[in-house]
Formats: structure tokens, C-alpha cells, sequence
């Protein structure tokens, strides 16, 4: 099973680009065994589905500041940075953070095959819709979600 999860605010601009991604994904139908999930600000919720999947992807803005906004990033599990959160309350707990504790908690049942497919943003300002830059970008972003749901075996 995949469970491709995005995150983010409609509301701030690019941090929103997941759901945009998800709604194009709806659009052109799925694949058998393929859940979406609409994450929105609640990462909290991630939880739920981490030890479900078999192939977890990830969707979400990325504030890196060194690349052009609309540059898209396809990070595995292995490469990103995730360690426990030195603060353990449940505000403002990054999808990262959740992750950290996913796997500090399911240890061997972690799923191996977790992505996190990015883009570059130019703005989370409040305010509707995408940049130029992101809007532009999107229909690379989604052909490279489906190029993974499509690549089950791949890391």
C-alpha cells in the first residue's frame, strides 16, 4: 500500500502546494493501493498512518533558501534530517519531527520506503493560491509523485 500524505496551509501561499498536488492526483485517478491524504497543518495526524504504509511519500513546501523557488526535491528517508525533537510538546511540531518520533516508536516497522518530495517555495505569506514560480513548477511536481507511486520498489 501507498499512502502519499501532504502537508501544508492553503492559506500561506506556497506552503499549500501539497493539497494542489493532491487535487491534480484526484483528477487523473490512481493506482490500486494508493491512499491520499490531506494532512493540511495537522502533523499530528501523520501518526496514524506511518504503520500502515509500505510506501509512505511525503508532500510538502520546502524553505531551503539556497535554490530558485519551484525547485523540486525527492529526499529519502535516509538523507533527511530527522532526530528527535528537543521540544516534545504538541505546537509546532514539523512533519520531520513527527516523523523523528514515528520512528523512534515503531522502530523495525518504520517504513522503509519513506520519501518526502519537495518544492522550493517563494512565499507563506497569507494569501491565496501559488507564486508564478510554484504554479509553474507544479505539473512537474505531480508527474514525479505519480512516477513514484507508479516505482514501488524504489527507495
Amino acid at each position: 500500500m501507498i499512502t502519499v500524505i501532504a502537508c501544508g496551509n492553503l492559506l500561506r501561499g506556497d506552503d499549500g502546494v501539497g493539497a494542489y498536488v493532491l487535487m491534480e492526483l484526484a483528477k487523473s485517478g490512481l493506482p490500486a493501493g494508493v491512499t491520499l491524504i490531506e494532512a493540511g497543518t495537522a502533523t499530528l495526524d501523520i501518526f496514524s498512518y506511518v504503520d500502515h504504509a509500505d510506501r509512505l511519500l511525503i508532500i510538502d513546501a520546502v524553505m531551503g533558501g539556497i535554490n530558485p523557488p519551484g525547485t523540486i526535491y525527492r529526499i529519502p528517508i535516509d538523507e533527511l534530517n530527522i532526530s528527535m525533537p528537543s521540544n516534545l510538546t504538541l505546537h509546532d511540531l514539523s512533519p520531520q519531527d513527527i516523523l523523528a518520533i514515528c520512528r523512534s516508536m515503531l522502530g523495525n516497522e518504520f517504513p522503509a520506503g519513506l520519501l518526502l518530495l519537495g518544492i522550493e517555495v517563494k512565499s507563506t505569506q497569507f494569501e491565496l493560491g501559488l507564486s508564478p514560480e510554484v504554479e509553474e513548477a507544479l505539473p512537474r511536481l505531480v508527474a514525479l509523485v505519480k512516477e513514484e507511486m507508479a516505482d514501488r520498489g524504489r527507495p
